[in-house]
């Protein structure tokens, strides 16, 4: 039986099923970009909060792929959230999601609705083009000719200061048009810092997913059990009831060490993991050579130059540690290594210059830099696309010899742009630990690089 709103009245047992009568939710919050994570992480903080608030459900816009309308249509938009960890796996249904719009004009229909209070995003960090601060403003210029109330704008993406990023973005597309009044008076731009671990679904998943309610769903979530979400408190206006949030007065301290820690750990064991025969998080952290070096790189390299305290930053690590090891979850280091040209900056090359400019050498980081390099050369070569948005660019640095590749990612407005002469220099040497190196022979380079550096 397809998991729907008829299906689910008569099937499920409490505890399943949204703890609310869908028929009486209303939209408050617009989202755009109805991804996985979306699905795993705000979709659900927003289900549980509808309980006490119905006015916040969520109308969901795609802005150019009708894959999860195709999908969450004929379910009613619900869908099944699955959290697998060490003592199994666990499921509900999430009936958040009222709607689901695909195209720039339905996002700007959307965020010109009078009803909403709330615009969330998750387009990811190529997403934050001129074309959806287009759509954006044409929204906000709709809502201002009719009166209507404020707006709260909140990027949830990986980005570092995410909220100045956003207005920056917005205010530039509302430039000397009428609109600006109703953005000063009228609209914030929270920062936030968002973290679940969510994998891209399989069709293994389904199978198992439907074998567990008993319900077929064509497009489940399946994520870890933990969660955290924490938001600058700074809404225009009311802000929804949302259970298990941190409001705080400054986003900054948390979303660096997310970013450097788990986002920046991710990358190196995505660039690295492969090169050694590994294909999830999980492997790849097992691998005693790859977890002595990232735990080496966040003791050593990353927490000195964080903001949160010791005991803070050395708790949060070993939570990490303990998510990437949980073997349920398989979660694609594939996966994790698209749009690294968008992620590197923030995630490796921004602790690396905190490092030097400290006096510390970072040898973790520039391996991990220098790993990427090298994994543009070996994915080039074996005919494989990269899945980034600079793919065609980057695929034409795989036949340079490496000083000239990097050379290149170094250039002005370029991904490593930042790093100084002396930096380039130890990525170049870092590389040749790498270079046409496989299996036993590259761990073994890997462990002296560790250990050399070590002493």
């Amino acid at each position: 039986m397809r998991l729907t709103d008829a299906a689910l009245s008569g099937y499920a047992g409490p505890g399943f099923r949204p703890g609310y009568d869908r028929a009486e939710i209303s939209a408050g919050i617009v989202h755009i970009g109805i991804g996985a994570f979306h699905r795993a992480h705000q979709a659900a903080y927003v289900d549980t909060a509808l309980a006490k608030d119905p006015s916040w459900g969520i109308r969901a816009i795609s802005m150019r792929s009708p894959d999860t309308l195709d999908r969450l249509g004929p379910q009613d938009f619900l869908y099944t959230l699955a959290e697998r960890g060490a003592a199994g796996i666990s499921a509900r249904v999430i009936g958040a999601v009222m709607s689901i719009e695909v195209g720039p004009g339905a996002a700007v229909a959307a965020v010109a609705d009078p009803s909403i209070r709330l615009l969330t995003l998750t387009v990811t960090e190529k997403g934050y083009t001129p074309t959806l601060a287009a759509t954006i403003s044409s929204g906000l210029a709709r809502r201002a000719e009719i009166g209507a109330g404020p707006l709260t704008i909140l990027s949830c993406d990986n980005l570092s200061d995410n909220g100045r990023v956003t207005e920056t973005l917005v205010r530039s597309a509302t430039k000397g048009r009428a609109v600006g009044q109703y953005l000063d008076q009228s609209v914030r731009f929270p920062s936030c810092m968002v973290d679940r671990i969510t994998p891209a679904t399989t069709a293994q998943d389904c199978v198992e997913v439907s074998a567990l309610t008993g319900l077929e769903d064509a497009w489940p979530v399946v994520t870890e059990p933990f969660s955290q979400w924490v938001i600058e408190d700074n809404f225009a206006d009311e802000r929804p009831p949302l259970p298990g949030v941190d409001w705080v007065a400054d986003v900054a301290p948390y979303e660096e060490a997310k970013l450097r820690l788990l986002n920046g750990a991710h990358t190196t064991l995505a660039m690295l993991g492969p090169m050694l025969g590994h294909r999830y998080v999980a492997d790849a952290v097992a691998d005693p050579v790859l977890r002595c070096l990232i735990d080496g790189t966040a003791r050593h390299e990353v927490f000195p130059h964080l903001s949160l305290g010791a005991a803070v930053l050395a708790a949060y690590w070993q939570a990490l540690l303990e998510r990437f090891d949980n073997p349920a979850l398989n979660h694609s280091l594939t996966q994790i290594a698209s749009d690294t040209s968008q992620k590197i900056p923030q995630r490796l090359v921004a602790p690396l210059l905190d490092a030097r400019r400290s006096g510390r050498n970072a040898p973790g980081l520039v391996l991990a830099i220098a790993a990427w390099l090298e994994r543009i050369r070996r994915e080039t070569c074996a005919g494989r696309a990269l899945h980034d948005p600079l793919a065609d660019w980057l695929a034409k640095l795989a036949p340079m010899p490496p000083e000239a590749a990097l050379e290149t990612l170094c250039g002005a407005k370029a991904p490593l742009h930042a790093l100084t002469p002396d930096l380039i220099t130890a990525v170049l040497a870092a590389h040749q630990v790498l270079d046409g190196k496989e299996g036993a022979a590259l761990a073994d380079c890997l462990r002296k690089y560790i250990e050399a550096h070590d002493a």
